[in-house]
């Protein structure tokens, strides 16, 4: 019992989704048959007795030698008969009515179960979010910012032939992505994305950060960047990113609200130095990568969440189709 409990509660926005369905398929049905009841059943009797007692109020209305009380009770008999007759087409379609009213609790009881999930899910997301962004921190005075980065690109090594300037083969190790990592915080580019060069590293670096600003405008006009438009901007393919990226792409955003401290209103694939004096210098692997150094590069995504725990998505969703129709 305890099993199909837990079962219960764990499916009940299904469960109560489902109810929604069926208890709506049962108002329609029973408005239906409730319809025709009344078209070939109940309306004409009741069509006839209306008919008699109006003819009967006529007669005594315009019966000059007819006692007022007789007119008032046939005024009367005909008023309640109305009444009768509501209440009892009312009764005719009460199936229908409680039906759709157990199908709209229904929905609603889904939408609030789901609404609470979403709340707690995008805490959650949010306070594992920081909790990792301090754990970084701590490892990074630890054991020093070049040793944390090799850790957290979590890549694997590889030995790859290839030609030098004479000609001749070499032998030469290189990073690329490891299999099954599903870090939505980053992503390998290189091989496998669509707009990569394999013959000029500067031409890679230069399409990487044309997409960051292209990225930023949109962002700006906007309003709100999904991850999935990221990774189409950047030709990442479904086959390289998995069914985990993807899914969680199409959540997780970025914001452009300056006034928000929450907010970063500015996409960032960690390709700049930060502790550089000038800001447009690019990291020591950017310039690797820029020299054909490196076969593979780590973007590094600053996104500000999902949709979930930000209050103003259905805001911004709202400006973006403005910005479409205008």
């Amino acid at each position: 019992m305890s099993n199909i409990k837990l079962w219960a509660k764990q499916n009940s926005p299904e469960l109560l989704l489902g109810a929604a369905i069926l208890t709506s398929t049962i108002a329609v049905g029973s408005a239906c048959a409730s319809t025709y009841n009344l078209a070939t059943k109940v309306l004409p009797k009741m069509k006839e007795k209306a008919l008699e007692l109006h003819n009967n109020y006529e007669a005594l209305a315009n019966n000059a030698q007819a006692a007022p009380e007789d007119v008032k009770k046939a005024k009367r008999e005909m008023r309640i008969f109305y009444v009768k007759s509501a209440g009892k087409i009312l009764l005719t379609y009460t199936p229908a009515i409680l039906s759709l009213g157990l199908s709209i609790a229904s929905m609603v009881g889904s939408h609030n179960i789901m609404k609470g999930r979403n709340i707690a899910m995008a805490t959650a997301f949010t306070s594992l979010k920081t909790s990792y962004d301090l754990y970084r921190g701590r490892v990074r005075a630890k054991i020093g910012e070049k040793a944390e980065a090799e850790l957290f690109e979590n890549t694997d090594k590889k030995e790859i032939s290839i030609k030098d300037e004479n000609g001749k083969t070499i032998k030469k190790v290189v990073d690329v992505p490891k299999e099954n990592n599903d870090d939505i915080t980053q992503i390998m580019w290189g091989p496998g994305c669509e707009a990569y060069d394999p013959h000029c590293g500067s031409a890679n670096i230069s399409k990487l950060l044309f997409a960051q600003e292209a990225l930023n405008g949109k962002l700006r006009s906007e309003g709100v960047v999904f991850l999935s438009d990221v990774y189409r901007a950047l030709g990442i393919r479904s086959s390289v990113l998995g069914e985990k990226r993807i899914a969680a792409s199409r959540v997780v955003i970025w914001t452009y609200d300056p006034d928000n401290p929450n907010s970063n209103s500015y996409i960032d694939f960690g390709l700049y130095d930060r502790h550089a004096k000038d800001r447009g210098t690019l990291t020591q692997k950017a310039k690797e990568f820029s020299m054909g150094l490196r076969e593979f590069i780590t973007l590094t995504f600053n996104f500000d969440g999902t949709i979930f725990n930000n209050p103003n998505f259905a805001k911004l969703m709202i400006r973006k189709d403005k910005t479409f129709n205008d």
